[in-house]
């Protein structure tokens, strides 16, 4: 196995040791790189992206050629190495403003640069499957959330900010009136949807939600999650609801989650309690 991660947000050095994992540090811009690395695979897990809305709205241009560009090089190498299946993290995100619970035969409707490229990317496999060079899934994740998120800013979810305010003993900030609602992921049930898409012989091209199949606002998860809560204006871009339709994922998959959202956030602010960071 081999991970090809250009480190812009987590670390190899977080990934445990095995002898039969190999880490690459490095970029999908470098194209004779990326050949090397999924050369011999049976499968590629493409996970790597410049993400969150708020980031692609400041610096579209960076998303666009990291997102795109970045996922025609990979496409390209796999072709040229033989690799015969890729696994493709999309994005709720392509959904937008059309009314939940979204499936994925309905229609997308991206509202920024970072749905825009999942979307794209999702229409280049697509082609990849089209023209002959393998069998491809596209998972649209659902608002992951759980442990091991490291980063803070542009690249920091609700939950992820949240926890860090309530540690630093800071008022909760809510965009807007906080009552847009999301279905929320945990990251565990993302990684076994993961394992289920590389090693589930699907031939031909598939779109496959892998959400929780339910939503709550972000006003209910402040409230869960506690302590003083301050609104600041909306932000644009953003959609008013996601919810999953996960039945596709049921089916074809055998997928379905397992974490309880509540447990997890309890879990999760325990963990930051006993540590003293998120």
């Amino acid at each position: 196995m081999t991970v090809l991660d250009n480190e812009s947000v987590g670390k190899l050095r977080h990934l445990p040791g095995h002898s039969s994992l190999w880490r690459q540090s490095g970029d999908l811009g470098d194209w004779e790189l990326a050949r090397r690395c999924v050369q011999s695979q049976d499968a590629v897990l493409h996970l790597a992206a410049m993400t969150r809305i708020q980031a692609s709205l400041e610096r579209p241009v960076e998303c666009l050629e990291n997102n795109i560009i970045g996922t025609a090089a990979l496409l390209h190498a796999c072709r040229d190495a033989g690799v015969r299946k890729i696994v493709f993290a999309s994005s709720s995100s392509v959904y937008g403003l059309t009314p939940p619970p979204h499936r994925e035969d309905g229609p997308t409707d991206p509202l920024n640069p970072y749905a825009l490229s999942k979307w794209a990317g999702e229409r280049l496999l697509k082609y990849w499957v089209d023209a002959g060079y393998g069998d491809a899934i596209c998972l649209r994740y659902f608002n992951v959330y759980g442990p091991g998120e490291n980063e803070a800013g542009d690249y920091s979810t609700v939950i992820r900010r949240f926890r860090t305010l309530r540690l630093q003993g800071t008022p909760l900030t809510i965009y807007g009136d906080g009552e847009q609602r999301r279905d929320f992921t945990h990251v565990l049930d993302v990684a076994q949807a993961n394992v289920l898409a590389l090693t589930t012989n699907l031939p031909g091209h598939h779109i496959v939600n892998i959400g929780a199949g339910d939503n709550r606002s972000v006003n209910d998860v402040a409230a869960l999650i506690g302590g003083p809560v301050v609104h600041l204006p909306a932000r644009l871009g953003e959609a008013r609801e996601t919810q999953a339709d996960n039945s596709l994922a049921r089916e074809l998959l055998g997928w379905h989650p397992t974490v309880p959202f509540g447990k997890a956030i309890r879990d999760l602010i325990q963990a930051d309690d006993q540590e003293g960071k998120p």
